[in-house]
């Protein structure tokens, strides 16, 4: 849980392992085990199962030459399993694990046999797992029937010999069509010393080793705990939240906002609901997230990973809740280690069953095809779908796939794409005989080279069966061995109550060593809680609880206000389902300036003494280094600013003076521009992209006005200190048809204030162009809670664009808080309850339509309690009428002019700094 990796991050530079690995001690064409199933009618109910059954299945081994020959075959051999799936060969090729179904206990179950047979009929199955289970179902009252079976799969051989595999024991209900709960268990060889390693509260599928680390690779489900008792909730659909846009799916990236942090409403949180790779060890400690990419559901998504020699992870994207054993929709993609988009392959690679998406015609410049790529590539058209891939000895990759003329249950057609005429367009009927899945090789693409064609090389096929889940029968190198640190097994005891859960199953320390540690600038991971705010974390508990309709009711376990330094320390039950949630004193969630809920909803869980430490402590920080004690302190706080630009270009209008008692807005800045232009501004080029720790071309850039001397404005509702100052540039020349894009900036001026007492004002001579950036070193001695950059026009060479000069993709700050004894305030004007950064006639109406009207809730009540008394009402309004036109009191400090720092309440304010 949370601990930062302690692996290197990969790029996203994938080519042919057969180009990474010699390939001449390998034979091209290695004998495989692989399934061979008839789906054509399923023999069990789906309904509350995990796992679909199929008439048949058997076990086949195809040899080098092309002979094929049973190991495993209900039809011929009764004592057999009735189905299988799933086959993992040991890491000497001599035994293969599989799923079986028992037809005695009516379940499947973990089974061995040999991988040289010595008859016709190959060596007997051994089972190793059993309905064994001695578990007290009592605490869930009428629904115990139902949760008495459960189902063994998915096994894969652990470096030391013991079998992982996936399994329903543990009880729990999981929503969206899939009604039990899964986790990872291990155990003996022979079946003994069986424990269970991961307690998710929903599912746990697929696991797999990494050849490089020994540790296990499994998909995970995130899904936020229902918090309805006694009925079923609508489900939440997959690739959400949205978090007031679509997140990942903006131009450039997810939508920035100006605001460094908000609040919003328990009914806003759309929830979570997405599989993504994690990694554990094999005693169940160190969870980590293998890949992610700012919590985008759709290009985080995989299923069913299998690791490539260099590191790389193919899996599945699957449009809805996996069933498994049932092939289905699903798309081929690679993942990297960290916090990289996929290389999608083929098959559908969105939600919307669109395929991935192809280069541009060559000739346009390099920034802009990847751009373009990102936001307006076509999609190449889906031919095939997956149900499997791995890596054979030769680099090659032996996929089961099924061509799209026959088209996958609830895969919809691409735009364009005629279904044939017997097919029901109707998209919620089934399209496919599922029997279609065959074995095919598949050379890996690179990148650089991929048009969007997957040229798949048949390898055979039955008729009338699907060929599935292949895997080379051959030796390799075991994996490192990691000792088990934890010796003490899980309890088998679902705890209802929170007390329950530190009895039965001990505690773990969970540390938060800097909350507000934010990654680096282009490392695409969701942003650190900003500093100088009033928020708590929340640690929940969601067991299953004798409601096994619809899920439980999440239970608190701890509430912490999270201190200035950003640290929080705690002990929480192990071995049980955590999430955690940052709360506004308002009682609201707290939401970031990239859109994100800072709230992590993977179900989290630790073991019995495990430590686990964290910076940034959100979704996707488990992807980044833990960095070094000396500077687990210091991290970049630009994005935890107010920020705003004189200058700006296409922001603001120039206006008089403006006096009380003029319907015209009282706050503006000293050079005449009205309101606020990091609020008020039409750019499409905001200040307040500055501080989204990118420096993506296009869309996360700053442009002044051409020929205007422009200023950049940072400030922290607490004082700080700084050791470094990072300026970087756009990084995209440009010339030609496009707009002209060749600028150089001969050095600004940077002025340090506090209090509005200047600190510091230091010429900065270094020059900055296009894809460069600037570091000053700072006095970490200074405080300051106001940063200045300051540009001449006739230090800017050049243009930006046709109708701009000075640009600036980022500002870093790096520094920490000064005064760990000052409370949290809002940067705000007193009576702005537009947020606006005016205070004028509106504000009034504003208040009187939300107080009497139901017109809509405040964007800051704390800005709108205009005489300060904590408590918004008709005074309030009354007393801004008051003072625009009967020259009545001013509101409150810090006034409707000055920008300034408030102490944080319980009154509702959503844009925390709406001021500059």
């Amino acid at each position: 849980m949370f601990r930062p990796s302690r692996h290197r991050l990969f790029a996203l530079v994938i080519l042919p392992t057969s180009l990474l690995l010699p390939t001449a001690t390998f034979s091209a064409d290695a004998p495989i085990v692989f399934v061979s199933r008839d789906l054509s009618k399923d023999t069990g109910p789906v309904e509350d199962q995990v796992v679909r059954r199929a008439r048949s299945g058997r076990l086949l081994v195809r040899q080098a030459n092309g002979d094929i020959t049973p190991l495993v075959d209900a039809s011929t051999s009764p004592a057999h399993p009735l189905d299988v799936s799933d086959p993992d060969v040991s890491w000497d090729g001599q035994r293969i694990v599989f799923a079986g179904f028992s037809k005695s206990e009516n379940a499947w179950r973990i089974y061995e046999t040999d991988a040289n047979p010595s008859g016709p009929g190959g060596s007997e199955p051994r089972q190793l797992t059993r309905s064994d289970r001695v578990f007290d179902l009592s605490p869930f009252g009428e629904h115990a029937a139902s949760l008495e079976s459960y189902d063994d799969l998915d096994p894969c051989y652990l470096p030391d010999g013991r079998i992982c595999f996936v399994s329903s024991r543990y009880p729990g209900v999981a929503p969206d069509g899939r009604a039990r709960t899964t986790n990872l268990y291990v155990m003996n060889a022979d079946g003994s010393d069986l424990r269970r390693i991961t307690t998710e509260r929903f599912g746990a599928d697929t696991p797999t080793v990494d050849p490089l680390t020994g540790e296990i690779i499994y998909s995970r489900w995130w899904r936020t705990a229902q918090e309805t008792i006694g009925e079923e909730t609508p489900p939440i659909p997959p690739g959400s939240p949205a978090y007031g846009g679509n997140s990942g799916s903006t131009p450039g990236g997810t939508a920035v906002d100006a605001n460094a942090i908000r609040s919003i409403d328990e009914e806003s949180f759309p929830g979570v609901n997405s599989w993504f790779l994690s990694r554990i060890r094999p005693d169940g400690t160190d969870l980590e997230m293998f890949s992610g990419l700012r919590i985008d559901r759709e290009r985080t998504q995989a299923y069913r990973p299998s690791v490539l020699r260099n590191g790389q992870v193919l899996a599945l994207f699957i449009p809805s809740t996996p069933i498994i054993n049932d092939p289905g929709a699903r798309g081929l993609r690679i993942f990297s280690e960290g916090p990289e988009a996929p290389f999608e392959i083929g098959g559908p690679q969105t939600f919307l069953g669109l395929g991935p998406r192809m280069p541009f015609p060559e000739g346009l410049p390099p920034e802009l095809e990847v751009l373009l790529g990102e936001i307006l590539a076509p999609r190449a058209p889906v031919t095939h779908v997956f149900a499997s891939a791995v890596e054979l000895p030769d680099g090659r990759v032996l996929v089961s796939a099924s061509p799209i003329a026959t088209n996958a249950p609830g895969l919809p057609f691409p735009p364009g794409v005629v279904p044939p005429e017997d097919v029901d367009p109707d998209p919620d009927a089934p399209r496919t005989n599922p029997e279609d899945f065959d074995l095919f090789v598949l050379d890996l693409p690179s990148p650089d080279a991929f048009d969007g064609t997957i040229r798949l090389e048949p390898h055979f096929g039955e008729l009338e069966r699907a060929e599935l889940d292949a895997v080379p029968l051959v030796a390799r190198e075991t994996p490192p061995v990691l000792a088990d640190r934890v010796d003490r097994s899980l309890d088998p005891i679902v705890p209802q109550t929170v007390e329950e859960a530190y009895e039965s199953g001990g505690s773990f320390e969970f540390i938060v060593e800097n909350i507000h540690h934010q990654p680096p600038v282009d490392v695409e991971t969701v942003g650190a809680p900003p500093v100088g705010k009033a928020l708590a974390i929340e640690f929940y508990m969601a067991p299953q609880g004798p409601a096994t309709v619809a899920g439980e009711r999440a239970k608190l376990i701890r509430r912490v206000d999270i201190p200035p330094s950003g640290r929080v320390e705690v002990e929480l039950p192990a071995g049980v389902p955590l999430f955690e949630v940052l709360r506004r004193p308002d009682g609201g969630i707290a939401q970031g300036r990239d859109q994100q809920i800072y709230h992590v909803g993977g179900m989290n869980f630790g073991r019995a003494g495990e430590q686990n430490r964290c910076v940034g402590c959100h979704a996707g920080h488990t992807l980044l280094e833990l960095p070094e004690e000396d500077e687990l302190a210091w991290t970049n706080l630009a994005p935890s600013a107010a920020i705003s630009a004189i200058g700006t270009a296409g922001a603001g209008v120039f206006l008089p003076d403006d006096q009380p008692g003029d319907e015209e807005p009282v706050g503006q800045d000293g050079n005449g521009r009205r309101g606020d232009p990091a609020i008020a501004g039409t750019s499409t080029n905001p200040p307040h992209l500055l501080v989204d720790r990118s420096t993506r071309p296009f869309f996360s850039e700053w442009a002044a006005e051409l020929g205007v001397d422009s200023e950049v404005r940072m400030r922290w509702t607490v004082p700080v200190r700084a050791r470094e100052l990072v300026v970087h540039a756009p990084r995209v020349h440009l010339e030609g048809a496009f707009a002209e894009r060749k600028m150089r900036i001969d050095g600004f001026t940077l002025t340090l204030s506090r209090d509005g007492s200047v600190v510091e004002t230091r010429p900065v001579t270094a020059a900055i162009e296009l894809g460069e950036q600037v570091r000053v070193r700072l006095d970490a001695s200074e405080i300051f809670d106001h940063l200045a950059i300051t540009i001449d026009a006739d230090d800017v060479e050049g243009r930006f664009n046709d109708t701009s000069g000075a640009a600036l993709a980022e500002i870093e700050v790096v520094g920490q808080v000064a005064d760990l004894d000052l409370p949290p305030q809002v940067l705000l004007r007193r009576g702005d309850a537009t947020c606006d950064g005016a205070v004028n006639l509106t504000d009034s109406i504003v208040i009187l339509h939300r107080l009497f009207s139901g017109g809509a809730r405040l964007c800051c009540e704390l800005a709108a309690d205009a005489d300060g008394n904590d408590a918004v009402n008709i005074a309030d309004a009354i007393g801004l009428l008051e003072f625009f036109f009967r020259g009545g009191k001013p509101p409150a400090a810090p006034g409707p002019r000055e920008c300034g720092g408030v102490e944080e309440t319980e009154l509702t304010c959503d844009d925390q700094t709406v001021c500059s």
